[in-house]
């Protein structure tokens, strides 16, 4: 995979971030790398992974939707890790925000 398709998949990662059909989370519920015997569905790249491949499932919170299953490639994945570790989130509730 080329530099150029790997910041392509970062930018579709953060647009599905953005648009909250991936969570922003680094710290989800559970993840689990196996290799498959099924042919699964990138949530990230929306292509098949074939079986034999190593496929990631990421367990976290959907927006609204409680626990979800997230499938993803090896090099997908880590597009997803980068920009999940790069949202900025609100502030806790009752803590004040730090001076600019």
């Amino acid at each position: 995979m080329s530099e150029l398709e790997f910041t392509a998949l970062r930018e579709r990662a953060r647009d599905l971030i953005q648009k909250a059909r991936l969570p922003g989370t680094t710290r989800p519920d559970n993840v689990s790398g196996h290799t498959i015997t099924r042919s699964t569905r990138c949530v990230l790249c929306d292509i098949f992974a074939e079986p034999g491949e190593c496929f990631y499932e990421v367990h976290a919170q959907g927006k609204g939707m409680g626990s979800q299953i997230y499938g993803f490639h090896f090099l997908c994945h880590a597009a997803w890790q980068i920009e999940a570790a790069g949202v900025k989130r609100a502030p806790a509730p009752n803590k004040p925000t730090p001076p600019s």
